[in-house]
């Protein structure tokens, strides 16, 4: 079980992974603690970076620039890539991906 420091933070972030899977949890140091990441790794060696995003309603201008450097640094990381969460962006387009 990875988390984003739950004792520590009124919103948690919890990814569990089957003890047969190699992985890595990734911390890049960017104040930015509503995330997880972790690097899964199978037996032929191919790379999988999965994180997890929690964005608040409320997230300022400051926040939401920690959050596309957070992305930033996972599309460097070799690999595949999956990127889920709460980004609480209600005025998305998802027909035309405008917002």
């Amino acid at each position: 079980m990875f988390s984003n420091n739950l004792e520590g933070n009124s919103r948690g972030i919890l990814i569990y992974v089957s003890k047969d899977v190699k992985y890595t949890q990734i911390f890049p140091d960017i104040g930015f603690s509503e995330c997880v990441i972790l690097e899964l790794e199978d037996v032929s060696h191919h790379k999988m970076n999965i994180a997890i995003i929690y964005r608040s309603p409320s997230s300022t201008t400051e926040n939401d620039k920690k959050i596309i450097e957070y992305i930033d640094i996972l599309c460097a990381r070799d690999g595949n890539k999956l990127v889920i969460g709460d980004f609480n962006w209600p005025n998305i387009n998802w027909n035309t991906w405008e917002t």
